[in-house]
């Protein structure tokens, strides 16, 4: 099969019951992609998220600003 006969898969349409097609953006399978991000670097990011969640869950709101003083003209 070439690679341009491969790039379209056949599904089955819900309402009319008919086959269509649909072009494949990405190749699909079971290789791993090369975006996939191993265990390690998933176990650094999660403790990064739970320290921002951490500061942020002990910060405190920011004090409201103080309105400009209404000046009127004499």
């Amino acid at each position: 099969m070439s690679e341009r006969s491969s790039a379209y898969e056949d599904y089955q349409d819900d309402e009319g019951g008919q086959t269509a097609r649909q072009l494949r953006l990405l190749p699909g399978g079971a290789r791993r992609r090369d975006w996939a991000l191993d265990e390690h670097t998933r176990s650094l990011g999660r403790r990064g998220i739970a320290a921002a969640r951490e500061v942020l869950r002990a910060a405190q709101p920011p004090e409201p600003k103080q309105p400009a003083p209404e000046r009127r003209a004499s």
